[in-house]
């Protein structure tokens, strides 16, 4: 029958193509004739299926097509409203759109073919349309043989129509026919997919035995979940049964949740959730858990996931991959391109991951306690024995205009609802994290200084980066005449992060700033920001956590972040030297066209440079209200304007955010304005201030007190400066990378030559377990197995 009405519709295709050939040539003949013609004009009229004239209706607003293509259509339409009759069944409906699919070829148009300006890109889009559509009959019955109704593989999913409605069909579902030839549901037992052993007692193979359901269990797969039962086993002549155990589950990638294996667990589950948590820190876990309970009701499977139980379970398989790991030697927090010898450590703090009180949960220690997160007791141990030693005062510590919430000695607990305040953290100038540590009093100076006494003999480093370097670094002197333990902290360089002084005073950024830092290279101090950016992320979810769940998130997000780094250390490293390479001969010639500018001679940029650094090391003692301390006031006010005004485009993306800084400029211009007046008020000054030029900002403008001597200026030396500093940290940063390139090479090597000698000890373990023992053998090990009992 379907061949029959196949071979029908193709023979009035063929009819309807025929005509519309007539009548493309009727009309192209009436094209040829000239207007006084009396040619009898046929009009055709449309049609339904009984013969009736279907009436003509105008339609406004839409596109014409071509006559030829609109009556082919209707011919088209109407043959196959006719078919349609004919052809009722199913089937025969499938076969018809396969037949029409093979039939009809679309071809590109030719100017896309024929296009000359086409990119590659375009061309490999086009091609791959032709492909798609040339395998296209193939791809569909592919699709029309998959839809079938099958009862073996539990992890298929299956739709059937059933008493009128198409619908899911669970896995504990059969599909049977009753007496009256209906298609009805059943009830079946699924069992977990695992093969039995061969031989489970002494009575010989176990082909024989037949498997029958155990123990019901629920399944958790990144498809959702399934009712399913165990297999069993028991022999009919000596009643031994076996059920899989733990071992058996895990060598087919299931992770019990308890020891009764009530509910398992498909690895891709915790791997999946895992991988989507770094790439989106926010991911909450009750979200992706309601995203396979609803896949699971997609397909007819119901049953819902217990957040509780999952969030452990995950933590407990987390756990044992990192247990895994280090029996391969693998060191999660420790980066091999600054193994031995690391040059910088950053520390920061993030108030961001704070958690709330009422998340307190049970007191059970971490799994990862003390790997990652320091240990509260030793901290707490170590804060308190630093304000043992100094006099305690409060308030903040200020560099200028600045101050700077984290430079405190003390600070008291918060009065909010929460217990952690944030963290500390320490990362190397690549990114990799090392140590961390819970705020529980704000960021005080204790913090930063406990995890520069942890890495200081592990890392070996020569700088320690900070925000707040000019203020820590004295109070790190102050503790280190008190505490001989700390003594050695002071051979490491301070480092003020290169961002973060512009916020500071001038001088402050001279004397600390780490451009200004001999053999600190183009390291920016600012890299802890970069993973405080991914950790604040996942804060919106560790917030409501427990203590030691908090801790094992945290601890997990940071060995992914670091692998993450490590595997692509080499490409990072490659990239960081061909840039630096480029940025150097660029900046080189910058600062060649600064000399030709100023006209200064080697000697002159050398002279220029000390001065700045003499200017910057130069502190004086200054009375209020005098006239000194009204200079200091104007040039700082001028430098926050002008970096302010630098940098009012380039770091504000939102205008609401630059509108608030342009209030902030007026209010700066106001306040420098007041100080200009003030200064020409001062008796005895014989040079005045311009008072509109130094509010404008114009770089002419040349203060009194900035001439020393000659022409050039404070401003203008300041500028050769920090070119002058900017070339010799780029020439450092080529020798620094190379170095990184070997210590990382090294390091791998070292590694491989420890796996090496681990492979070869765990070969010969398993030669001997492998080996008989004689005789006398036997008795000796008897002999040290009583030796080891007693």
């Amino acid at each position: 029958m379907a061949s029959e009405s196949s071979r029908q519709f193709n023979e009035w295709l063929e009819a309807a193509k025929n005509m519309a050939d007539e009548l493309e040539a009727q009309k192209s003949s009436k094209k040829g004739k000239q207007k006084g013609t009396r040619d009898c004009i046929v009009s055709w009229r449309k049609r339904d299926q009984h013969g009736n004239i279907l009436p003509q209706r105008v339609q406004k607003n839409r596109s014409v097509k071509p006559a030829g293509t609109r009556e082919l259509a209707e011919v088209e339409e109407m043959h196959i409203t006719e078919s349609s009759e004919e052809v009722p069944n199913l089937d025969q409906h499938l076969q018809r759109l396969k037949n029409l699919l093979n039939s009809v070829t679309v071809y590109a148009s030719e100017e896309v073919q024929e296009a000359p300006n086409m990119s590659v890109w375009a061309k490999r889009q086009v091609m791959s349309g032709k492909k798609f559509r040339a395998a296209l009959p193939d791809i569909l019955n592919c699709m029309l043989a998959a839809e079938t109704i099958h009862s073996k593989n539990v992890f298929h999913d299956r739709e059937a129509i059933i008493d009128g409605f198409f619908k899911p069909i669970p896995p504990t579902s059969l599909v049977v026919i009753d007496e009256n030839g209906q298609y009805q549901l059943r009830k079946q037992v699924c069992m977990l997919p695992i093969l039995p052993p061969m031989q489970i007692c002494s009575c010989g193979p176990s082909k024989a035995f037949t498997v029958i359901p155990g123990m019901q269990t629920v399944l958790v797969t990144i498809n959702g979940t399934y009712n399913l039962r165990l297999p069993s086993i028991c022999c009919p002549f000596c009643s031994t049964k076996w059920t899989p155990g733990i071992r058996d589950l895990l060598e087919y990638k299931f992770w019990p949740a308890t020891t009764s294996c009530q509910m398992l667990f498909k690895f891709d589950v915790f791997t999946s959730f895992e991988q989507m948590k770094l790439a989106s820190p926010a991911l909450s876990q009750q979200a992706f858990l309601k995203m396979l309970e609803h896949r699971s009701l997609c397909t007819g499977r119901m049953g819902s996931i217990c957040g509780d139980t999952f969030h452990r379970v995950f933590r407990e398989f987390s756990f044992c991959n990192f247990r895994k790991e280090d029996l391969c030697l693998m060191e999660p927090f420790k980066c091999p391109a600054c193994t031995p010898d690391m040059l910088a450590i950053s520390a920061d703090g993030n108030r961001k991951h704070y958690r709330f009180k009422k998340s307190k949960g049970t007191d059970e220690p971490s799994l990862f306690d003390g790997l990652f997160m320091a240990q509260d007791a030793k901290v707490s141990a170590f804060v308190d024995q630093i304000r043992s030693q100094m006099i305690s005062r409060t308030g903040h510590d200020v560099c200028g205009p600045a101050t700077f919430t984290a430079g405190r000695e003390v600070s008291l607990k918060s009065r909010a609802k929460v217990d952690e305040e944030g963290l500390e953290i320490a990362v190397c100038r690549h990114g990799v994290l090392l140590q961390g540590l819970n705020h529980y009093r704000g960021e005080i100076y204790a913090y930063p200084m406990f995890l520069q006494k942890e890495l200081a003999q592990a890392a070996n480093a020569t700088f320690f980066c900070t925000d707040i370097a000019c203020r820590y670094w004295p109070y790190l002197l102050k503790m280190a005449e008190k505490l001989p333990e700390l003594r050695p902290l002071t051979l490491m360089k301070p480092f003020l992060s290169v961002m973060h002084a512009k916020a500071h005073t001038g001088k402050c950024e001279v004397k600390w700033g780490g451009r200004n830092q001999d053999g600190a290279g183009n390291t920016v101090g600012e890299e802890v920001e970069q993973v405080n950016s991914f950790l604040s992320r996942a804060a919106l979810t560790t917030k409501y956590m427990t203590k030691s769940a908090r801790a094992d998130m945290i601890t997990v997000l940071a060995m992914g972040w670091n692998q993450r780094k490590v595997e692509s250390l080499h490409k990072t490293l490659a990239k960081r030297f061909v840039k630096t390479t480029q940025r150097a001969e660029v900046e080189a010639a910058k600062l060649e066209g600064l000399k030709q500018e100023f006209s200064l001679s080697v000697e002159d940029v050398d002279r220029w440079v000390c001065d700045v650094k003499h200017w910057a090391d130069t502190e004086k003692h200054i009375t209020h209200g005098s006239q000194e301390e009204i200079q200091i006031e104007i040039d700082e006010i001028i430098y926050s304007i002008r970096r302010k005004k630098h940098d009012l485009y380039r770091q504000n993306d939102s205008s609401q955010t630059r509108q608030r800084k342009r209030r902030r400029l007026c209010e700066l211009i106001k306040r420098l304005r007041e100080k200009t007046v003030q200064y020409n008020a001062i008796p005895g000054c014989e040079q005045k201030i311009d008072i509109e030029a130094a509010c404008s900002l114009c770089d002419d403008v040349i203060l009194p007190w900035e001439v020393q001597g000659d022409v050039a200026s404070l401003r203008l030396k300041r500028r050769l400066f920090d070119q002058v500093m900017l070339v010799r940290r780029l020439e450092e940063e080529k020798i620094i990378i190379v170095k990184e390139m070997t210590q990382h090479y090294q390091h791998l090597k070292n590694v491989l030559d420890k796996l090496d000698c681990l492979l070869g000890e765990t070969e010969k373990m398993k030669f001997h377990m492998k080996l008989p023992l004689c005789g006398g053998d036997v008795e000796e090990e008897s002999r040290q197995q009583q030796s080891r009992t007693l």
